[in-house]
């Protein structure tokens, strides 16, 4: 697991790392609402696929808001311990950026967050 540091030249912590793979600045809101898309798509196809809900149930009736949030922090998670990130520090990071949003609801529209790293 890499011990990361800020960037002191700009104060970021993965910012325009060479080493990493990245999303383009100002297309991080699009990959998640991809990401949103495909967790609605597999959820709505499960729930008609296990006979749970008939194809109009399934396209109308709501998300758990439950199950979307567990499988969300579990895909973070996943994300986190095959990159090699601490999954600390990607708690501590989430928690705060959602703090953030918690605190003014008004502007959820996320493009970077705050890395908390590991003391």
């Amino acid at each position: 697991m890499s011990k990361r540091q800020k960037n002191p030249t700009c104060g970021r912590v993965y910012g325009s790392d060479p080493s990493l793979v990245h999303i383009a600045d100002g297309e991080r809101r699009k990959v998640g609402a991809w990401l949103a898309g495909k967790l609605d798509e597999r959820m709505r196809i499960d729930a008609m696929r296990d006979g749970s809900r008939s194809p109009l149930e399934a396209t109308a009736q709501d998300l758990c808001p439950g199950c979307f949030m567990v499988a969300v922090v579990n895909a973070a998670v996943t994300l986190a311990v095959c990159n090699g990130q601490s999954v600390r520090e990607l708690s501590r990071s989430l928690a705060a950026a959602f703090q953030k949003i918690a605190d003014d609801p008004s502007a959820p529209d996320v493009e970077s967050i705050n890395v908390l790293l590991d003391p």
